[in-house]
Order: structure tokens, then C-alpha cells, then sequence
């Protein structure tokens, strides 16, 4: 029927919204967006969210407490930075970081985070709530910096490389929350 919102349907692999004799998958949607089809999307935003929140869906919403107050979160989503980074040792020898014609594998970044995790902690007595700057460039030794300092429950306090010095110390100054 010419006009009519499409339906939304969960099917057996995935979510599709249906319109006439076409299938559009959430895939499909994303891209047709992204390459600037006026046609699209075929479903209106509150329409792409039911289906894509659904439960089974690959956005599934749930409600937990959280400091006794509740919050909607992905059901299907990673609980914290550490599970991401474990996570990412099933990429193994995937290309991480590619920087000219350096590569870095999902295996050597893990490694490599770990080992400087491992010297925060011990060899400066970095804990879980303590705030660690880093002031780099985009290198790839930013995201090693990153992951090493969260992994072990720190804060990291990306500073911007090319701000000088005194505004770089002012960030430094704020104290910490609580």
C-alpha cells in the first residue's frame, strides 16, 4: 500500500523491516544513510529503534541498578573496559594499529598494554581510582598508554600534545572528583 510505515519484524537471524515486495536489513539501512540516499531510511528513527532494541535484537535494552537508581543499558554490551580489552585477544594476529608502514597486531597491542599496566602498577604504584595523563601525539603508543592505564582501574586524563605547557598544567591542577 502505497504510503504505509513498513513493519517491523524480528526474524529467525536478525531484525528487517518490510515494505512492499523489498527487504531492508539494519545493515542496508546504515549504509544507504551513510551514501546520502534520499529514498532512506524507509522506516521512521522511532520505528529503527524498537526493532534494533527488541529483545534478541543486536541492541537489546534491559534496565539494571546502579547505585541504587535504574539505568537502560545494553544488555548485550561489554560491562567494562577490562572485558573490552580481554576481548580483544580473539582478534589475535589482526592488524590493531597501523602507523606508515608500522603494524601492530590485536595480540602485540594486548602484550604490550599489559606489560606497561603491569609497571604503572608495580613499578609506580598506580591504583584503581588514580588519574595518569598521557600527552602524546596520535601515535601507537596512545592507545597502549590508554588501555595500560584502564586496564588496571585508573583514570586516564588524555592531555592535548601541542597546547603549551601552562594550560596543559592547569588540567593537571583540577582535582580529582569525590
Amino acid at each position: 500500500m502505497k504510503g504505509s510505515r513498513p513493519s517491523a519484524t524480528l526474524g529467525a537471524k536478525n531484525a528487517v523491516f518490510e515494505k512492499s515486495d523489498r527487504t531492508y536489513a539494519p545493515a542496508r539501512l546504515v549504509t544507504a544513510i551513510a551514501h546520502g540516499r534520499l529514498d532512506w531510511p524507509v522506516v521512521s528513527l522511532a520505528d529503527a529503534y524498537r526493532v534494533l532494541t527488541m529483545p534478541g535484537a543486536p541492541f537489546e535494552m534491559e534496565t539494571i541498578d546502579v547505585d541504587g537508581r535504574p539505568v537502560r543499558v545494553y544488555k548485550k554490551a561489554s560491562r567494562d573496559l577490562r572485558a573490552i580489552f580481554d576481548g580483544s585477544l580473539a582478534w589475535k594476529d589482526r592488524t590493531f594499529i597501523v602507523y606508515g608502514d608500522e603494524r601492530l597486531s590485536f595480540h602485540d597491542h594486548y602484550r604490550a598494554a599489559s606489560a606497561l599496566a603491569w609497571r604503572l602498577a608495580e613499578g609506580y604504584g598506580v591504583k584503581k581510582g588514580d588519574r595518569v595523563a598521557i600527552a602524546m601525539r596520535n601515535y601507537p603508543e596512545w592507545p597502549i598508554a590508554f588501555w595500560a592505564t584502564t586496564v588496571i582501574g585508573a583514570v586516564a586524563v588524555p592531555l592535548n600534545a601541542g597546547e603549551p605547557a601552562p594550560i596543559s598544567r592547569t588540567g593537571l591542577a583540577i582535582p580529582a572528583p569525590g
